[in-house]
């Protein structure tokens, strides 16, 4: 259901309903396609981040703020090479590579979702988190995402699947234990948005 150009905000209350429902109804059935090898990184493209894990940051576009980006994390191996970080000890960078890049990560835990729909009904949809994202860039929609909190048994992250050219975005908030970040069997919990205006920023109230 891509949108070759943009709709204006008349347009996409008028037809909302039908439009989200088309979405649900094609993510379900959406099959994420074999993934692409991944590139070789050099120390060129990297920048260290300033912790004392020595973390190493793919830095990636930013999205309203420098806060919403697609930046990508790695840790450098014993044997010289870059591999995602893919790490309970590190959730934040973990789930951000969860969301950016998913075919790059070995986990893909599924994702119990709640969709607050137009005239306020409500879906539930539990899938695979990478179904959810491999639908999604098949829309031509970006992602991008960005940390709301830390705690020892939670992680909060918001998700921004931006579509410029259709002229709107789905925002989702999402939460889990550190520990689902990298477990096959591990569920993440969230609550989304389908098309938001890009012009009506109203639910920024993030980071």
């Amino acid at each position: 259901m891509g949108m070759a150009h943009a709709i204006s905000a008349q347009q996409l209350s008028a037809e909302r309903d039908k439009m989200e429902q088309a979405y649900l109804r094609a993510m379900e059935c959406y099959q994420c396609p074999e993934p692409t090898p991944e590139r070789e990184l050099t120390t060129t493209d990297l920048l260290l981040v300033t912790t004392t894990d020595s973390l190493y940051l793919l830095p990636g576009p930013t999205h309203l703020i420098d806060e919403i980006n697609r930046n990508t994390y790695f840790q450098l191996c014993p044997n010289g090479a870059y591999e995602m970080v893919y790490d309970p000890r590190w959730p934040i960078e973990t789930l951000s590579n969860l969301l950016i890049d998913p075919q790059s990560v070995p986990a893909d835990p599924k994702i119990e979702i709640k969709f607050n729909l137009y005239g306020n009904k409500k879906e539930y949809l539990t899938l695979p988190l990478k179904q959810l994202l491999g639908y999604a860039a098949s829309q031509g929609e970006i992602a991008y995402c960005g940390a709301e909190s830390q705690q020892e048994d939670s992680v909060e992250m918001a998700l921004f699947l931006d579509n410029p050219a259709g002229g709107y975005e789905h925002v989702m908030y999402l939460q889990c234990h550190p520990q689902a970040t990298v477990s096959a069997d591990s569920v993440l919990h969230g609550e989304a948005y389908l098309f938001s205006p890009r012009e009506s920023r109203t639910l920024r109230e993030m980071v």
